[in-house]
């Protein structure tokens, strides 16, 4: 009898370690933004590749992309990951501003 109820205990400690474990991970992929950045500035094709790539630097940005065309970068990032921090990154790279237009949660 107590080997049953040590069993079923078990079961349930299990159990609600791996739907905690789910939950996190939801959590933790919902906690995702779009951010979209104006730049202007940039000048050259060599101009969006510095840009991405200092965006890239920062710990919790997930991707980046840049067009020279549309003079703008889209950016999907941790919510931790503020407006400032993704300016920042794009003023540090050269003589170019940004202006976030849009955001929103990202994609799934």
């Amino acid at each position: 009898m107590m080997e049953k109820r040590m069993g079923r205990w078990i079961v349930n400690i299990i159990t609600v370690s791996l739907l905690s474990l789910l939950l996190i991970t939801a959590y933790v992929e919902a906690a995702e933004r779009q951010v979209v950045i104006e730049i202007e500035g940039m000048t050259c094709e060599l101009c969006p590749v510095a840009i991405k790539k200092s965006m890239e630097g920062i710990k919790g940005v997930k991707t980046v992309k840049v067009s020279f065309e549309d003079k703008k970068a889209w950016v999907t990032a941790e919510e931790t990951i503020t407006d400032d921090m993704l300016l920042t990154a794009v003023q540090k790279t050269g003589p170019y501003t940004g202006k976030v237009i849009e955001r929103k949660p990202a994609d799934r």
